[in-house]
């Protein structure tokens, strides 16, 4: 019997130890820089990216309930083509599958969408997308941003009137790049 509790004693401070680890070097690779850092986000963090989908991926916070994102995004990947841009691939609701579609979109608003930006993760997804489009290497792309805001009306409009809305919409470039050699 004392040995049995020993055991699960251990187990859980392994449990623990792993948890801390896992949490500890998923925020150091996010938010600091240098060469240690890259490394860790490199070749340290990706054996912890499975754990933390499952971890985060069972906290529904209740602000979307409360407080709506107003702003709609979709994003358009192009590439160029004798002095123009041809749309090589769309990441909006209606152009993923629905097993991709949360996660794809959740990716892709934390990348580009927030106020930290780090270019070296969103060159990786664009690199990425290069690779799953099948464009051909050094070819240049761009990832664009179409956004519009949702009005916040403080008197209740008729089905009719939202039928007729039209979202004044703005189109911005956010990255600009050359797809990778294989």
């Amino acid at each position: 019997m004392i040995h049995r509790t020993i055991v699960l004693k251990l187990l859980v401070v392994a449990f623990c130890v792993w948890h801390m680890t896992t949490i500890g070097f998923l925020s150091v690779a996010a938010t600091v820089k240098g060469s240690v850092a890259e490394w860790v986000d490199d070749e340290i963090a990706p054996h912890f990216v499975e754990y933390k989908n499952v971890l985060f991926r069972q906290h529904q916070s209740w602000r979307p309930f409360s407080n709506p994102e107003r702003r709609v995004r979709t994003y358009e990947l192009d590439t160029a083509v004798q002095g123009g841009w041809m749309l090589a691939a769309s990441i909006t609701p209606e152009a993923l599958g629905w097993r991709e579609r949360s996660y794809n979109l959740k990716l892709v608003r934390n990348l580009f969408g927030s106020k930290t930006k780090n270019k070296r993760r969103q060159t990786a997804y664009v690199h990425m997308l290069c690779r799953r489009e099948g464009i051909e290497p050094d070819t240049r792309v761009r990832l664009r941003e179409t956004s519009f805001l949702i009005p916040k009306e403080e008197i209740e409009h008729t089905l009719t009137y939202w039928h007729h809305w039209v979202p004044e919409k703005k189109m911005k470039t956010v990255l600009t790049t050359r797809c990778p050699d294989a």
